[in-house]
């Protein structure tokens, strides 16, 4: 049961942290130029204009992970209504029932039909499983394509040919480096590491189409390293849809049982 649980918890968690054609027409990311600006402060500023703006997301997915012992792929369907849940739908071959998580900003719930268990949790359960301090906001970028730790003016520029490239460090060595693609701005790459810990999460994005308008990744490539294990997670976007309605239906089914987390 542990085995299974944990298949489902690697690939959806996350794609929920640690999820091709799109709804409407895409087009291909642009090659890239050199970059030309030299200030934070306006990299920051052409950054924030390109963010991503909905109320709401339904998209389908393909998540995939893979570790040193076991790999595993699912179909997904996930909706996002901004600031309130991020609702998942997991299914084996895209036919199969395998699981629903439904996410808020203070509580995590889930349950996985094969084994009938169900886990509630708050928000921490995730903190933990990734090895991060990460809240709602910062999860629901990292799956719409923008950066979980905002650019300030801690910041700093170093050289680089191809990217923006930014990076900082905090407390106990906590570092953070970005890339950005100079021509739309958008985030190819966001680490987080903890080198004395042999810690890090890092996060690519190979590329983006335009949906509504918007650039919104067709890929995201997770690595998460600790001192235990090296997990690889890949999430490909098959369908992306903005601001149409959405609901969250989620219900334990009778006689699951809880799962002490």
């Amino acid at each position: 049961m542990k085995m299974f649980l944990n298949k489902i918890k690697h690939t959806s968690l996350l794609i929920a942290v640690s999820f091709l054609w799109l709804a409407c027409k895409t087009t291909k990311t642009p090659t890239s130029n050199s970059p030309t600006l030299t200030s934070v402060k306006k990299i920051e500023k052409f950054h924030e204009k390109e963010q991503v703006n909905f109320k709401t997301i339904k998209a389908r997915l393909k998540g995939s992970y893979k570790t040193e012992k076991d790999e595993q792929s699912i179909s997904i369907s996930m909706r996002i209504k901004k600031g309130e849940g991020i609702w998942l739908s997991a299914k084996l071959a895209g036919v199969i029932p395998l699981a629903k998580i439904y996410i808020t900003p203070n509580r995590v719930q889930a349950y996985e039909k094969i084994n009938g268990t169900y886990w509630d949790s708050d928000f921490s359960f995730i903190q933990n499983y990734l090895n991060a301090d990460l809240n709602y906001k910062n999860l629901e970028s990292f799956l719409t394509g923008e950066l979980i730790y905002p650019i300030n003016k801690s910041f700093n520029l170093e050289n680089n040919d191809r990217y923006y490239a930014l990076n900082k460090k905090e407390y106990q060595n906590l570092i953070f480096d970005i890339l950005l693609d100079p021509t739309n701005f958008k985030v190819k790459q966001q680490r987080i590491a903890q080198p004395f810990n042999n810690r890090s999460l890092k996060i690519d994005y190979p590329s983006y189409s335009k949906v509504a308008g918007q650039w919104f990744p067709n890929r995201i490539e997770i690595q998460s390293k600790n001192k235990k294990e090296n997990t690889n997670v890949s999430i490909d976007y098959r369908s992306v849809v903005f601001n149409e309605e959405v609901s969250f239906p989620y219900t334990v089914p009778k006689g699951y049982k809880k799962m002490i987390l």
